[in-house]
């Protein structure tokens, strides 16, 4: 049985808690506390009352405090034409007309004709003057870089670590600044460019202490830009350090000439044609970008992406692009994107991902690629045009993949090009590659693939199709009308087992079906080989196609010249052992062996002898 907790162990004592009030140093402290809250609450009071019924209405006979407070504030000299004074709720608010700053060497630098102010009570305990919310309507504003790189806005230099950045530190620590209908012309000397201006533009910037947020909107010239929205969210312990910032921003153009733009901003590649809409958003963070995300939807576009590459011509180009920086690599995504360009090449829209994490001391390379439905003919056309490293796009052309991915992922990890583990898994459709060497090559194979590197399994489901096997067969294309294929392979201690669960083909030449097992050699050698084929049709004449290499040109050329005809039926072929010890010479080693029935033949044992005809 569970006893209840006493009420009085959980209640303090009542005379213990009155005695610690009596204490006559807590007493004390009390009378002290309470009687400091009440001098603040009336000091507070009294401050508010002088500001409502005599400062403010006498505010113009304290211009001159005004200028010295700002002139203090801003560490440049600064001048007022006048000003009037009201109440904003709790907060002072003044109208200022004819403000005027000077630079260092006492040039007129800045000049607004209205400016509204509301002052923050946190000036009191920042000792200098803060205000609450600073509002600028129409002004015009000059914004220079000079031959050195140097900025200065209306003459005064923000330049970092400039004589005058302590204009833009000031302004940059108000709670709200506010810009309305403002006209501003930028003018850069380095490049030097013609002046571009900037109307319309309304600009908001908030300031908590450790979070600024701004938006800014403009109307540039109408031939080269619609209007221009850009906002920011920068947060930071130190807002003095804009390197330590993080934070996202986001710009937007509904329209924009992007050839035009060239002449104020410098782009990473040659771009000279091209027009059209653009959204971006970019994370950073210790000044450094983590993240961009863009919507382009551009068109008549013609750009070179490299030195020594050819221009890309695109009649569209729409859709998401989005990098993105990982734990130890990157990501990249698109979305939706589709092009097309004048010389042919198109791509429906589509997705893909890219994940990729460098080696480390801990860690070996990691990627993974997704896609939804790819074009793979057009990606290695639009190769040639792509910032690609010499070698790949060399391997692109000579391999020249083509055909459709669905839904198709790869992981590999470990160097890309000899990974140590590796999974696969998708659809294919028309599937083609080119054959190098000893890789084959392929053409119009459809099927799935789902599997790793120790495991897995590929089916085939092709209508017409081709196999090029140019290091097994003298006439290395194989062209086929239909070909159904399940393998499976495993992972063992001698090397990948491949089992051929079925297969069933029909060519011009012949049909059947085989099945079998081929275990590849870690040591590099060719593989052994146990496979069981049954040929339903065959024709005489093109037995000579399917000799291996290995047997040599003579008895290649011998059946090319004297089977002149014959129909086979029911033909098997059996071959079996290690394939470095090919043909099994004497049978010794493996079986090679080809058997069955055939009607119609022609045979011509020599040049020099008679035809034999319907053997």
């Amino acid at each position: 049985m569970v006893a209840r907790p006493d009420p009085m162990r959980i209640i303090p004592n009542p005379a213990t808690f009155r005695a610690a009030f009596v204490h006559p140093l807590t007493r004390r402290l009390l009378r002290v506390a309470g009687w400091s809250a009440l001098a603040l609450y009336f000091a507070f009071a009294g401050l508010v009352l002088a500001l409502r019924y005599a400062v403010l209405p006498q505010i113009e006979s304290y211009r001159g405090n005004i200028e010295t407070a700002l002139t203090r504030a801003l560490k440049l000299p600064v001048s007022i034409g006048a000003s009037d004074a009201a109440w904003a709720g709790l907060r002072p608010r003044l109208a200022i007309r004819g403000f005027a700053v000077r630079d260092a060497a006492g040039r007129p630098a800045l000049g607004f004709d209205n400016v509204q102010a509301e002052l923050a009570w946190s000036s009191l305990w920042h000792f200098g003057l803060r205000l609450h919310r600073l509002e600028i309507l129409a002004p015009e504003l000059d914004v220079r870089r000079d031959a050195t790189g140097r900025y200065y806005v209306a003459g005064l230099e923000v330049t970092a670590g400039s004589d005058d950045q302590g204009f833009a530190d000031w302004v940059l620590a108000q709670d709200r600044i506010v810009v309305r209908d403002a006209a501003i012309r930028w003018h850069d000397e380095l490049r030097g460019a013609a002046p571009l201006v900037l109307r319309r533009v309304n600009f908001d910037l908030q300031n908590d202490g450790r979070r600024r947020r701004f938006g800014v909107t403009a109307e540039p010239p109408p031939q080269l830009a619609a209007r221009i929205d850009v906002r920011g969210d920068f947060r930071g312990a130190d807002l003095d350090r804009p390197d330590a910032w993080k934070g996202d921003m986001y710009a937007e153009l509904d329209y924009a000439d992007l050839a035009v733009w060239r002449t104020w901003i410098d782009y990473p590649f040659e771009l000279p044609r091209g027009s059209g809409g653009l959204r971006l958003w970019l994370s950073f963070a210790a000044g450094q970008p983590t993240a961009l995300t863009a919507d382009v939807r551009l068109a008549d576009v013609a750009m070179r992406l490299g030195p020594d590459l050819p221009v890309l011509d695109l009649s569209r180009l729409e859709g998401r692009l989005a990098a993105k920086r990982v734990s130890g690599g990157f990501s990249a995504e698109a979305a939706h994107l589709a092009l097309t360009t004048r010389g042919g090449i198109r791509i429906e829209p589509t997705d893909a991902r890219l994940r990729y994490r460098v080696p480390a001391a801990n860690r070996v390379a990691e990627g993974e690629i997704e896609t939804g439905d790819l074009d793979l003919g057009a990606l290695s056309a639009l190769a040639a045009h792509l910032p690609l490293a010499a070698d790949m796009r060399a391997q692109l052309a000579d391999f020249a993949p083509r055909g459709r991915l669905r839904n198709f992922k790869l992981a590999w990890s470990g160097a890309p090009e000899q990974p140590a583990t590796w999974r696969i898994a998708g659809a294919f459709e028309n599937l083609g590659l080119s054959a190098q060497g000893a890789v084959p090559g392929f053409a119009g194979l459809s099927g799935g693939i789902e599997g790793d590197d120790k495991r897995g399994r590929l089916v085939l489901s092709s209508g017409k199709s081709a196999v090029e096997l140019p290091a097994v067969f003298a006439e290395p294309r194989v062209d086929l009308d239909a070909l159904d294929v399940q393998v499976t392979w495993q992972d063992n201690p001698g090397g990948m087992d491949f089992r051929i669960e079925s297969a069933r083909f029909r060519s011009p030449d012949a049909a059947g079906e085989a099945t079998g097992r081929y275990r590849a050699d870690r040591g590099g050698g060719p593989g052994e080989i146990d496979l069981s084929a049954k040929l339903t049709r065959g024709a005489a004449v093109a037995v000579w196609r399917y000799v291996p290499l290995a047997v040599g040109k003579d008895v290649r050329d011998w059946l090319k010249d004297s089977l002149l005809a014959g129909k086979a039926d029911e033909a098997t072929l059996r071959l079996r052992g290690d394939l470095a010890k090919f043909p099994f010479r004497d049978g010794k080693d493996g079986i090679f062996q080809v058997k069955g029935r055939f009607r119609e033949a022609a045979l011509r044992y020599a040049p020099a002898w008679p035809e034999i005809r319907d053997i």
